[in-house]
């Protein structure tokens, strides 16, 4: 997938954000933020899956199984929602992901609300007859 300019641009400061983390660790600290992440792998995947459930629900249709890709769009999501660029990234996923969940909510909530309106409408030049029995 071609990815844009703007898209190239947003995940290089998110790269260049990371690398420069990684430059001030020291090997000990390196190895602990590593046993760190796979001790938590397993419950983040199943965070992971539900994050981009969340996010398909709020209409993202691009793969979100690319990393850079699903964290774009975590990002778009959010300044949607409302969030600066700082109040993003100062956001732990968890505080994310409820935002997104009531925003996903508040969606298909109006989505229903919409439907069940329209079922209601009367075609222009139509009244409705009352039955009798």
């Amino acid at each position: 997938m071609m990815k844009s300019a703007a898209d190239r641009r947003q995940l290089a400061r998110i790269q260049a954000a990371i690398d420069a983390h990684e430059a001030g660790l020291t090997p000990e600290q390196r190895a602990r933020e590593k046993a760190r992440l796979v001790y938590f792998a397993k419950p983040e995947a199943a965070a992971l899956d539900s994050m981009k459930n969340v996010l398909r629900r709020l209409g993202v249709q691009p793969s979100l199984d690319d990393h850079g890709e699903l964290w774009l769009r975590l990002w778009a999501a959010a300044r949607h929602a409302g969030f600066s660029e700082e109040e993003f990234w100062r956001l732990t996923p968890r505080k994310l992901f409820a935002v997104l969940e009531l925003k996903a909510q508040e969606r298909e909530q109006k989505a229903g609300e919409s439907q069940r309106s329209r079922g209601k409408l009367i075609p222009a030049g139509r009244t409705r007859r009352r039955r009798r029995w």
